[in-house]
């Protein structure tokens, strides 16, 4: 019986749901128009700041001017000797460090000009190319080859006696000076500053507050100021973040709770009425008699239909009756207290004394009680037969159970006259004959035979040969004998991969001497295992290695719920293999059919359960180092197939020497057949190189080897395309090697020794300033990183053996060696700067200035 629903219940509820989207819209309507007001008021406010940033703009190019004159006038006066002038300068003027220019440049009419040696933080260009753009006292925008734009500012230096002496050029950074960028952000009061130049639209200057997300809820305004800059004019973008405020929040929950309470009592009003006008006159009709009811119009089609159905009611129950009386079977009815509610003319002859009893279990045998009971209980496809000796009678009673117009459990027993039946059953029990034994012969002379014929192989057969032949057969023919109704699934190529390292193994032979062909599509179905399956498999490998006529191959296809197996043999003169594949094909329902080329082709129908839905991304490149893996020419045909660009290195040397150029690797397959030596050397080296363990490299053996310590993907066993794309797919989920980006990141760092805290304190800064860094616990593995940084600067954090530094500077002589701590061993090329722990941001900024001096007067000095 269906649960009753509830109209009015119903229609509160959707109209409360209607209410609630109603309430959701104008929430959501509310929060854009206060998000609209606050974003237009914001972009007031920064239309205004944007006045100030230009006010700031000219007031810092006017400091620089006043820059300009104070260095001019100090030339002229000081009349300093020739070549001292930026000593002189730099020696007792204080104006130099903190004032508006970034560098000056002096072009002496007579003599050779001088360069400030801070125009190389800037730039790399030649300077004196520039001058020429240059108008005298006027500030005109250039840029340099290597990106830099600049503001130059051009002053004539005359002496006393008005003899022009030469020219100072003052230049200021736009794209690399953070004291200008910090004082327009400043005044800007804004979170992201940008300059663009209005003709071209180049951005000239950026600077955002640290944290800064443009993701965020940002408001933009750009506008056009105005520059002393000689024929240039200038844009201006100011973004600032709107973060939700408490007084934004008060606004749209005051509205909120408005739109709430309006809602709510319109809700009230409209339920009442509702319940008034519409339910309460329905709730009436019930109470009255059918023909006293008050018709309604809406009603009227509802209420005809009841009528009707009365009256179908009653003419079926007239049919029940007449089929009960014709069906000349012993037909009884019952409740959920077994009491007898409806029965039949055939079955009141055979208890003609049922009314006479309370329930069924009053006149049936107690032999029928348990049956009943089960039925009772629930119990499906209930039968008994019951023998009345008074009427000779002989009835196969069915039990059926139901649920009555009252929500229970009832019955119905239906009897059915068998004694022919039986009595004609028991004749043809006497004419039955006896069963025969019937004994099967094993065949023992093709297995004698296929015995006779390994033992007249050729002396170079591996050992144990013969007996791991022995031991394939006895577990083929086991598995027959074995009763094993567990069932798993698995995919055909994962079997593949399983049973052939096992063939393999047992036979001692190479997995090399076999070429399997599974495509990807076929070894990705997923179908349920049974030893039966496993046991046609080591049948297959066992005859394509011990096919001495032709290629030893063996192809797997998978299609609409066939498995189609095609096998190099010589099955024609090892009648082994033709009763062995008869007896395996037996219960799996497969057939074999013998080609023209002396191969086999097996069909096996498989139930499919599935399908590996694992596919490899497009545009992956592979790295394939052979070393001595033997055919590696069917893993580079497989590696296309899969659809991947396959670079191939004979050697770790070959890679470690080309794959430079590469823009980065999503795997690298490091084969191996007997020297595991060079295999984990390659791995340890890539491991050091790029300071992380969990690489994408996949290591592919001819036999299993023990992966130790090293976090990599293992491939064994007979190598396909199935095998390969499963070992892609588990090694491109991790990050992929970019060769390309070590030789990118300019000077690396290389930091030696340090405890866990320092060494993450050191790590973070470093990342911030993003500097590229590698880390040793000691130099004694030099060789493995060094190669790859030859002009790194090494950081010790704890002192190091002085003979290991000596043969670091002779074989690497660009490498610098820099030490936070002094020893008495501390060789002379080991420069000093001493740190204190724990490190600061303030410390580690030092000691970058520190390198970056240290590497400017290196590259000056050669």
């Amino acid at each position: 019986m269906k649960a009753a629903i509830s109209l009015q219940r119903r229609a509160f509820y959707r109209i409360l749901l209607l209410f609630s989207l109603v309430f959701i819209v104008v929430g959501f309507v509310s929060i854009l128009a206060i998000d609209g007001a606050t974003r237009h008021a914001a972009k007031s406010n920064l239309l205004v700041r944007s006045h100030v940033v230009e006010q700031v703009l000219n007031s810092y190019l006017t400091r620089a001017e006043y820059e300009m004159g104070y260095i001019s006038q100090d030339l002229i006066l000081g009349d300093y000797r020739p070549g001292t002038e930026l000593d002189m300068l730099f020696s007792h003027h204080e104006v130099l460090f903190f004032g508006g220019l970034d560098f000056f440049y002096i072009d002496w009419a007579k003599r050779k000009g001088a360069t400030d040696p801070r125009a190389r933080v800037y730039t790399q260009d030649n300077i004196p190319e520039l001058l020429t753009k240059g108008i005298i006292n006027r500030w005109v925008k250039v840029s340099t080859a290597d990106g830099a734009i600049l503001l130059m500012y051009k002053k004539k230096l005359v002496s006393k006696g008005r003899i022009l002496e030469g020219y100072l050029y003052g230049f200021v950074s736009l794209n690399n000076n953070l004291t200008l960028s910090s004082e327009l952000l400043d005044g800007a009061k804004a979170d992201l500053i940008s300059l663009y130049d209005r003709e071209t639209g180049a951005l000239l200057l950026k600077e955002s507050k640290a944290g800064f997300d443009p993701s965020d809820n940002v408001v933009a305004v750009m506008s056009d100021i105005e520059t002393p800059v000689y024929s240039s004019q200038y844009r201006l973008s100011l973004s600032k973040r709107i973060p939700i405020s408490e007084s934004i929040l008060s606004v749209w929950m005051q509205v909120l709770i408005f739109v709430f309470l309006v809602l709510l009592g319109l809700y009230a009003l409209l339920m009442f009425l509702i319940k008034r006008l519409v339910f309460m006159p329905l709730s009436m009709i019930a109470q009255y008699p059918e023909s006293d009811q008050v018709v309604y119009s809406e009603l009227q089609p509802i209420q005809a239909k009841s009528l009707q159905y009365r009256g179908f009611l009653t003419a079926k129950e007239n049919r029940f009756q007449l089929l009960l009386e014709s069906t000349h079977s012993a037909i009884i009815f019952c409740d959920e207290m077994a009491e007898v509610e409806e029965i039949n003319q055939d079955a009141i002859r055979l208890f003609p004394h049922y009314q006479n009893s309370r329930t069924v279990f009053d006149f049936m045998p107690i032999s029928c009680h348990k049956a009943i009971q089960e039925v009772l209980k629930g119990g499906v496809g209930v039968s008994f037969e019951l023998t009345l000796s008074n009427l000779n009678k002989i009835y196969h009673w069915r039990a059926h159970s139901f649920i009555n117009e009252n929500g229970f459990r009832s019955i119905v027993l239906v009897g059915r006259d068998t004694t022919e039946e039986r009595r004609l059953s028991w004749q043809l029990e006497q004419l039955k004959p006896s069963t025969l034994d019937l004994n099967q012969k094993l065949e023992v002379e093709v297995l004698l035979s296929e015995m006779t014929y390994l033992s007249q192989l050729p002396l170079y057969s591996p050992e144990g040969y013969l007996q791991g032949w022995i031991s394939l057969v006895l577990e083929i023919l086991e598995s027959f004998q074995t009763i094993d109704n567990s069932v798993e699934q698995s995919s055909i190529g994962k079997l593949l991969s399983q049973e052939s390292t096992h063939v393999m193994h047992q036979l001692g032979l190479d997995v090399a001497i076999i070429r399997i062909d599974c495509p990807v599509e076929s070894g990705a179905a997923i179908v349920a295992l049974d030893p039966y399956l496993k046991s046609l498999l080591h049948l297959v490998f066992m005859m394509a290695v011990t096919n001495a006529m032709q290629e030893k191959s063996i192809t797997v296809r998978f299609e609409n719920g066939m498995l189609e197996i095609v096998v190099s043999n010589d099955m024609v003169s090892r009648p082994f293999f033709q009763w062995v594949l008869m007896i395996v094909l037996k219960p799996l329902g497969g057939q074999s059919h013998k080609l023209r080329n002396n191969a086999l082709r097996i069909h096996v129908p498989f139930e499919w359960h599935g399908k590996e839905n694992a596919v490899l991304s497009s545009g992956l490149v592979v790295a394939w180092v052979v070393n001595d893996y033997s055919d590696s020419d069917r893993v580079q045909e497989g590696l296309k197939r899969l659809g991947v660009t396959v670079k191939v290195f004979l050697s770790g040397d070959d890679f470690f020497m080309q794959s430079a150029s590469i823009k980065q690797f999503d795997a690298v397959i490091v084969g191996c057949d007997q020297e595991m030596e060079v295999q984990q050397t390659i791995t340890a080296d890539l491991e050091a190189q790029y300071n992380r363990t969990q690489l994408p490299v996949v290591w592919l053996n001819t036999r299993p080897v023990e992966l130790g310590d090293y976090d990599v993907f293992s491939v064994t066993g007979c190598v396909f395309d199935y095998s390969l794309h499963q070992a892609l797919i588990q090694s491109t989920q991790r990050k992929a090697i970019v060769p390309a980006l070590m030789a990118s990141q300019g000077v690396s760092w290389i930091i030696v020794g340090g405890s866990r805290v320092t060494k993450a304190i050191l790590y973070a800064e470093l990342e911030q300033r993003s500097i590229a860094s590698q880390w040793l616990s000691d130099l004694s593995g030099y060789d493995s990183v060094l190669p790859y940084h030859s002009d790194a600067v090494i950081v010790l954090l704890e002192p190091q053996a002085s003979s290991v530094l000596l043969r670091v500077q002779s074989h690497y002589p660009k490498v610098r060696c820099l030490a936070v701590q002094d020893w008495p061993e501390r060789p002379e090329h080991v420069a000093l700067f001493e740190i204190s722990t724990p490190y600061t941001g303030e410390q580690i900024s030092a000691l970058e200035e520190f390198i970056q001096c240290q590497l400017l007067l290196g590259d000056m000095n050669e």
